[in-house]
């Protein structure tokens, strides 16, 4: 229905309605009568106001046309719709660091952006809980993280272990053997020295 429709509906009920309400103040006081009239006539006022705007309107000047304010609606619509996904992301960024925060990895906003990445398209909010949910399976975002922290791009941010090192196996010091002498070869050592001694060598 067109604005100039709607304006003749109501023009058109009001005449009706004043119609009646005429016949009814014939029959009632004239104080009354003056009083109802009154009010009539200031139900009547912003027609010419109305009338006039559509005038102007007809020349580009004026009131939002209804299609001007459909777009109004729209860009509104647009711009709560990202306002609440720029929300949305932040809290996300902000679950993932307080996990990794929570977690004594290292370099932990390489981390953060590598899971991000990874992850983060697929990670949805439920109430309170995060979790990531892809082809139909749903995992608890800690248990994703953990998961990824044990496979070969996460292992690389885990500190190294007192025990194994950076994830090689444990090694001993090796102990040089310690050679101690045997009798015999003390023996063997003196023999020389004594015939030395008894030659006058020494």
């Amino acid at each position: 229905m067109t604005e100039d429709q709607v304006l003749a509906l109501i023009s058109t009920a009001l005449a009706a309605a004043k119609s009646e309400i005429m016949s009814e103040v014939t029959r009632s006081n004239q104080g009354l009568a003056a009083s109802l009239s009154k009010e009539i006539k200031k139900l009547h006022t912003p027609q010419p106001a109305v009338e006039e705007d559509e005038a102007t309107n007809s020349s580009g000047e004026g009131k939002l046309t209804l299609k001007a304010l459909q777009q109004q609606i729209a860009d509104l619509t647009t711009q709560l719709e990202a306002k609440d996904k720029k929300a949305f992301e932040a809290e996300k960024t902000s679950a993932i660091a307080s996990l990794i925060a929570a977690s004594g990895t290292q370099q932990k906003s390489t981390l953060q952006k590598l899971f991000a990445l990874q992850y983060g398209d697929s990670i949805k909010k439920e109430g309170d809980s995060w979790f990531f949910e892809k082809d139909g399976t749903a995992q608890t975002l800690d248990a994703v993280f953990k998961s990824y922290l044990e496979s070969e791009e996460g292992s690389i941010f885990l500190p190294p272990s007192t025990v194994d090192g950076s994830g090689s196996k444990e090694t001993k010091a090796v102990v040089p053997p310690t050679t101690q002498a045997s009798g015999d070869s003390i023996s063997n050592a003196l023999v020389p020295l004594s015939q030395l001694v008894m030659s006058g060598q020494l």
